[in-house]
């Protein structure tokens, strides 16, 4: 990891774009439950489009942070 002059922080790549040092993917409440409740996008759509991001965060070695709040309702 390169670090800035301060040597603090870690530089920002050459063009300004995120590297796996300087970001992180969260994924936030996804839960069965919390899919049930969605109505205005197709189901399947949401759970293909989450693992292809998760399968992208591991492909490229990017920190995942996945949480979840309590529900009530269960």
């Amino acid at each position: 990891m390169s670090y800035s002059s301060n040597g603090n922080r870690p530089k920002l790549s050459e063009k300004g774009l995120l590297t796996p040092d300087t970001c992180v993917v969260a994924f936030i409440d996804h839960q069965p439950q919390i899919a049930l409740w969605i109505s205005n996008f197709d189901r399947q759509t949401i759970i293909n489009n989450t693992v292809a991001l998760a399968k992208a965060s591991r492909v490229f070695d990017v920190p995942v942070v996945l949480t979840t709040v309590r529900n009530e309702f269960l």
